[in-house]
């Protein structure tokens, strides 16, 4: 795996990837920055193009307007899927950032590659080691996690923890432009140590769907939803934070 955008820089999301891949990550990574040698030791390459190995996950912490030129490195270099952790696109609310995360997914599914996000913390699986928060539990679990949110699928892991849940997988999906609510549901279903799903959902983009799947992925494994959204403040709120429409009230119960 790669993270494009590794920084020195400690208030950055390039920095917090970094340490959470040395600490944590069990498997081989590259850091790509070509404006640095290294990164907290390791040696940084200028692009995607220069790696010596394969790489078929890549974590974006780079500006909005740069990624579809990542994507095209990506296919180059046989990646199939990237995460972005790539803000300030439709939950802007301008016309700018909408158009250009809708040219973002068009392009990736042009290149055949999915993504995950934008403007989301992405993947933890404690089986490799792969995490995006501070102290995340080591040994997995039962639970698997589909969150919307990443500061709550992070409090979801940390007071989770303390009562004594262990995780499968958690996912922080964000705005959810190509990898969404229901194929991570599906995925879920079939995932073979996963025993029950938890979900913070602020919107979903096609209902009828959604519903299908959740009698689907139910009628094998408990699944419990929390619908984020559900009064005035909270739909104005997740609006400017995932570009989600809430949905009535009513619809969801």
């Amino acid at each position: 795996m790669a993270l494009v955008g590794a920084s020195p820089n400690p208030y950055s999301g390039g920095y917090a990837y970094a340490v959470h891949l040395l600490q944590d990550f069990k498997g081989k990574f590259y850091f790509v920055n070509p404006r640095a040698k290294e990164v907290l030791g390791v040696r940084t390459y200028p692009s995607l193009l220069d790696l010596p190995g394969e790489v078929d996950y890549v974590i974006c912490c780079i500006s909005a307007e740069k990624v579809p030129s990542l994507l095209e490195e990506c296919s180059r270099k046989g990646v199939k899927l990237v995460h972005l952790f790539t803000a300030r696109m439709s939950e802007t609310g301008r016309e700018e950032g909408e158009r250009l995360e809708g040219e973002i997914v068009e392009k990736a599914r042009r290149l055949g590659l999915r993504v995950l996000g934008p403007n989301c913390m992405g993947l933890y699986n404690p089986e490799v080691g792969l995490t995006y928060g501070y102290s995340f539990p080591e040994e997995p679990g039962p639970v698997g996690g589909i969150f919307q949110s990443g500061g709550l699928s992070t409090d979801f892991v940390h007071y989770g923890y303390l009562r004594g849940l262990r995780f499968s997988r958690v996912v922080s999906y964000g705005n959810g432009r190509d990898l969404d609510e229901v194929e991570l549901l599906r995925y879920f279903s079939w995932h073979p140590s996963t025993r029950v799903v938890a979900m913070y959902v602020e919107g979903v983009r096609e209902g009828r769907r959604f519903a299908e799947a959740l009698r689907e992925v139910s009628s094998r494994k408990p699944v419990v939803v929390l619908k984020g959204g559900r009064g005035r403040t909270g739909a104005r709120a997740i609006r400017s934070h995932t570009a989600s429409v809430a949905g009535g009230r009513e619809v969801w119960r």
